[in-house]
């Protein structure tokens, strides 16, 4: 989170609470860090354990029918177009790549504007993992 948006203080606290929030999750993990390497490992599992360390599925226990996750998809869809040319629009691969320094501070955007734009961002990447997961989770039921 950018610190224009939020304040330096505010900015300092919120990277704390993060870091704690991580220590947190790598401690209620413990277990299936355990169980990683027990049992034999086919493609689909190789790829499924890789995804959970990627991306937790967060809607994995929803029940949904058929036209609603038609629905959803559209829309996410959209949302996911939406990050995906705000991704390439602010030039993300070049600062990602270390071809341009990372400092892309807009301080004529208003800070809902910024969350807001940082938010659709993220929100292309979830896609594409969710959407991989879903294919993973297909090929597997098909074998």
């Amino acid at each position: 989170m950018a610190y224009q948006v939020t304040g330096e203080m505010a900015h300092e606290w919120i990277g704390m609470g993060m870091t704690v929030l991580v220590i947190i999750h790598q401690i209620l993990n413990r277990k299936w860090y355990g169980a990683l390497f027990k049992g034999k490992y086919n493609p689909y599992r190789s790829i499924s354990t890789v995804l959970n360390i990627l991306l937790p599925a967060m809607t994995a226990g929803l029940k949904l029918t058929d036209r609603t996750k038609t629905i959803l998809a559209c829309i996410f869809t959209c949302i996911g177009g939406a990050g995906l040319w705000l991704f390439l629009r602010n030039d993300m691969p070049n600062y990602l790549f270390f071809q341009v320094p990372f400092a892309f501070l807009d301080y004529d955007k208003a800070g809902w504007q910024v969350l807001l734009e940082n938010l659709l961002m993220l929100s292309f990447w979830a896609f594409i993992g969710m959407q991989t997961a879903l294919i993973c989770r297909n090929a597997a039921g098909k074998v």
